[in-house]
């Protein structure tokens, strides 16, 4: 017999990501919790190919960040390119940055 009712649970919290790259398939386990009182109210599993075209595009993303972070610790360097996004502040100012020859105040 089922039982129906309104949950008690507003959130839902990502706790384990299983990622098999050679099978390009994502296994996804999680909670169903209250956020006021923190209680769990279950546990899912989503193992389906139920992922977007962005999900699975960071996903790949991620692989090759973590590919170039092992070569640097295994092999002392990366062939691969590490940087994503803007670049770290160095020193000089916004100028610099920019590519002008402003100088720094």
């Amino acid at each position: 017999m089922a039982i129906t009712g309104v949950p008690k649970f507003d959130t839902l919290r990502v706790t384990v990501i299983n990622i098999e790259l050679d099978k390009r398939s994502m296994v996804v386990e999680g909670a169903f919790q209250d956020s006021k009182t923190t209680r769990i109210h279950g546990w899912f599993r989503e193992p389906g190919d139920v992922w977007s075209k962005e999900t699975k595009e960071k996903v790949a993303e991620l692989e090759k960040l973590i590919e170039a972070d092992l070569s640097v610790l295994h092999f002392g360097s990366s062939a691969a390119p590490t940087r994503v996004g803007l670049r770290p502040p160095g020193d000089g100012g916004i100028g610099e940055h920019v590519g002008e020859d402003a100088p720094s105040v």
